[in-house]
């Protein structure tokens, strides 16, 4: 896929999104995560939130909001506008992706026991670990 159809497809789901149903794309990956679980799946990610109904709607089936952080990656994106909305999201978790593949493994495993504790951080960063 290049970055034209990337565009397109943002387009077109930001378009289903506004224009048709507001929790389409979430009420599908929740049922999605539900048959999951029933085959014994403990952790199920979903990515690209872009609208706070998504989160509302992804909360809504059980799930937690994390935001990824890479510093240099920031502005990447921003000219889009499924993008740039967000920041209009409140994550429960801030993880902050700054150090090696091998400190971003140990910071997800963190993060799994942390949350089948109930005991999630505000924040984790990478290069702590």
């Amino acid at each position: 896929m290049c970055w034209k159809d990337r565009t397109l497809l943002q387009w077109i789901g930001g378009k289903v999104n506004l224009w048709l149903d507001r929790s389409l794309w979430y009420d599908e990956i929740n049922r999605e995560a539900g048959i999951a679980q029933t085959e014994g799946c403990d952790v199920y990610t979903a990515a690209g939130l872009r609208y706070p109904n998504d989160a509302e709607v992804w909360r809504a089936g059980g799930g937690i909001v994390a935001d990824i952080y890479r510093p240099g990656y920031d502005k990447l994106f921003q000219s889009n506008a499924t993008e740039a909305s967000r920041q209009l999201i409140k994550p429960d978790f801030r993880v902050i992706n700054d150090g090696t593949l091998q400190q971003l493994h140990s910071l997800a495993a963190q993060v799994i026991s942390d949350v089948d504790a109930g005991q999630q951080r505000e924040m984790y960063v990478a290069s702590s670990f």
